[in-house]
């Protein structure tokens, strides 16, 4: 957008020095010409005033009046066009943002058992990736993703309730075609509960499944925010999640 303007402003130094070329020659032998048949005209009485050159009047309109007022009005029209080019340009940034807006995806959520680590309560990391669809860049602005076991879903949804965790960090921009890996953790035991439970339904007739869950919030060049939402179900016979069949737990703007 700065060289719109840099560009308005050359054009408008350029036409404003241009010099103003006018025939002095011609001029000259014009006004001699005047001069010489003015003084046939005159009388005698008045050779002397002639010969002198006499005296302009002040108050005349001058001959290059015409150009003048042109060469201002080049330079209005300049202005105008230099500020109509700056207009048409951020116009088509912003159709071209909204025609061409990033939207993120998330995929291949995954949990894996980390290296052995010295704590009494294990974390098992979680990892996912968040890949852009779109066609402009888009800028993390929350990310945050949890599990847990639930019967059912809850109406108000348990990640918002709680802190973001940042698997991915803030600020983090995702350009055309690329994706980010966003890594969290959750606890190991209650996982391992929700597995065990699930491969004994003898016992266990109605276990509560697992999920992970999470939000990534993000805004395009024009500020605009939008949000991916998703919701993973663990599946102990594929071993693996598969998405949610819930419009409120799965989507993205």
């Amino acid at each position: 957008m700065k060289g719109y303007f840099v560009a308005a402003f050359l054009i408008l130094l350029f036409i404003s020095n241009a010099p103003v070329k006018s025939d002095r020659n011609g001029a000259q032998a014009n006004t001699a010409g005047n001069l010489k048949s003015e003084s046939s005209l005159k009388k005698p009485d008045d050779a002397k005033d002639v010969q002198s050159g006499g005296n302009l009047d002040p108050k005349a309109p001058k001959w290059y009046a015409c150009v003048e007022w042109s060469n201002w009005f080049l330079v209005v029209i300049a202005g105008l066009t230099g500020v109509a080019i700056c207009v048409q340009a951020r116009e088509m940034r912003r159709v071209t943002v909204l025609t061409q807006r990033p939207v993120l995806r998330v995929r291949n959520i995954a949990i894996s058992i980390p290296e052995v680590r010295k704590s009494s309560e294990p974390q098992w990391q979680v990892s996912f990736d968040i890949a852009n669809a779109g066609g402009t860049p888009a800028e993390v602005v929350v990310s945050h993703c949890i599990g847990g076991r639930f019967a059912k879903l809850p109406m108000r949804r348990p990640f918002e309730t709680a802190t973001p965790n940042s698997p991915i960090e803030v600020g983090t921009k995702i350009r055309p075609g690329e994706s980010v890996s966003g890594i969290s953790s959750v606890d190991a035991s209650e996982f391992q509960t929700s597995v065990y439970m699930a491969k004994d339904p003898d016992h266990y007739k109605s276990p509560a499944p697992y999920y992970l869950m999470g939000v990534v919030r993000y805004k395009d060049k024009l500020n605009i925010f939008r949000e991916v939402v998703f919701c993973r179900k663990f599946d102990y016979d594929k071993d693996r999640f598969f998405p949610v069949d819930d419009p409120d737990y799965e989507y993205a703007d």
